[in-house]
């Protein structure tokens, strides 16, 4: 630990950690058992200096853009992510690499999932659907999507399911099969799997569905208006589903009753 002037400095062993406070003259530090520092400075108070638990990354840490749509991880323990900007970045020891190939060249990407043999699947707003394995672009010829793909998941059992507006396909063993979607649905942003196998979607107009034999089939929860566009959903291991709303936070649905938060 180091002090210079309003500046506070940590080094691990290998990387510095900087804490700046408001006033310069730094008198005393103090470390408590919970390993937060505290700073007693000459007449400008006592601040306390957490760890950081988060650690931001954006374009200055290599990533084409600041908002992502799709964030992934591979069978080796990196990332993928799509950019709000439409194009594929990789990340493995700390450094993200912008992904180009000529087999979607000029197109717009918009999603992106890892299957269980380690294939990452990404869907275009051309309609397209491309493979990436190693490092190489795998040729397909699948057919295109009723329109942009907004949303893939590759579930435990080989599948790879695909939303998009008004449509939920499912790809088996090279064939696809469509689940119908209520029109008030709009598009499907989000795609997840339970911790009993079982496959739910999020739309842009706030309805959850989920699959039931080859339907998927609205869920009750509240109107929340037009702001409770579904823009992504997690599964816990306790059964719960996770939502989270474009701009009303989130919610949980558990052994069906619905929370909000």
């Amino acid at each position: 630990m180091t002090m210079t002037s309003g500046v506070v400095s940590r080094f691990n062993g290998s990387r510095d950690r900087h804490a700046t406070v408001v006033h310069p003259q730094i008198q005393t530090l103090l470390e408590d058992r919970e390993g937060n520092m505290w700073a007693g400075t000459q007449g400008g108070g006592l601040y306390k200096i957490c760890r950081r638990v988060i650690d931001v990354m954006g374009v200055e840490s290599g990533l084409p853009a600041e908002t992502l749509s799709t964030l992934c991880t591979d069978e080796k323990g990196g990332l993928w992510a799509v950019t709000a900007n439409g194009l594929l970045a990789h990340r493995t020891e700390g450094n993200w690499e912008v992904i180009t190939n000529k087999d979607w060249a000029g197109e717009f990407l918009v999603c992106a999932n890892v299957d269980r043999e380690g294939t990452l699947w990404i869907g275009s707003r051309g309609r397209k659907l491309h493979r990436w394995r190693d490092g190489d672009a795998i040729p397909s010829n699948f057919p295109s999507a009723p329109s942009s793909i907004q949303a893939l998941l590759c579930s435990s059992n080989g599948d790879l399911w695909i939303g998009g507006l008004n449509y939920l396909q499912r790809l088996h063993d090279g064939k696809l099969q469509n689940y119908p979607v209520p029109a008030e649905a709009h598009s499907i942003r989000a795609i997840i799997e339970d911790s009993h196998g079982g496959i739910w979607a999020g739309a842009s107009r706030g309805t959850l569905l989920q699959v039931q034999g080859d339907t998927a089939v609205p869920v009750p929860i509240p109107d929340l208006g037009t702001a409770s566009s579904i823009r992504c959903l997690m599964p816990a291991a306790d059964g719960s589903i996770w939502l989270g709303h474009a701009g009303l936070g989130i919610s949980r649905l558990k052994n069906g009753q619905y929370a909000h938060v």
